[in-house]
């Protein structure tokens, strides 16, 4: 379990196990490396509900994971839901809070149930795009500058399955304050033309100036 209770130890290729009674009830299960008092984790799978009269099953599939053909995954031929509820994120730093471009290097650090991610030295101008998150938990959005463990922003966002979002970190220059900017991203195509979104996120003016346009 994520809790690190063993439900199945030592498992080996192409061992299948008997069918394990277990009570009725949520499970949050991991797959870990054998010998590493599971501490080394190879797939975190998503939440399971058992019920009363269920029969299921569960394999796991595929090579190492990552592998760009054959990511390790977990399937079912009775049909658990086992596909890990995502959303894809671009994150991008558009903040110029330092004297120099190499001065706005921060690592940007993601945590919640389920993950626990960082972008390191992530410096103005960059993007990170198509970051899969967890969606449906609350995550923690962290901007940290390089060399320090001053958080100089921090925010929360929940993610709809499947939901397409930019997360941007803005401002800090001209007396503005250094924030995240979220946005929804829109993935469906018009029938005709083409969709175009524009932002002002160039914090140039004062922020003290009446009537500023930054």
């Amino acid at each position: 379990t994520d809790e690190g209770a063993v439900v199945v130890p030592n498992v080996e290729y192409p061992q299948v196990s008997e069918y394990l009674p277990l009570a009725a009830g949520e499970y949050d299960l991991t797959i870990s490396l054998a010998g590493t008092n599971c501490a080394t984790d190879a797939l975190d799978l998503p939440s399971l509900t058992l019920s009363d009269g269920d029969i299921v099953d569960v394999f796991a599939i595929g090579l190492a994971p990552g592998d760009a053909n054959f990511p390790l995954q977990a399937t079912s031929t009775t049909g658990l839901p086992l596909t890990p509820q995502t959303a894809s994120v671009n994150v991008a730093h558009f903040a110029p809070f330092g004297a120099d471009v190499d001065g706005t290097s921060v690592t940007i650090k993601v945590t919640g149930e389920g993950v626990d991610a960082a972008l390191e030295e992530v410096k103005f101008g960059d993007i990170a795009k198509d970051v899969v998150l967890p969606a449906g938990v609350e995550l923690t959005i962290q901007v940290i500058p390089t060399g320090t463990d001053v958080v100089a922003i921090e925010g929360k966002a929940t993610l709809d399955v499947g939901g397409s979002y930019t997360i941007a970190a803005i401002g800090g220059a001209n007396g503005w304050e250094l924030m995240l900017k979220p946005l929804v991203d829109q993935t469906d195509a018009p029938d005709s033309g083409a969709l175009v979104r524009i932002g002002h996120l160039a914090p140039f003016a004062d922020a003290a100036t009446p009537g500023s346009t930054a």
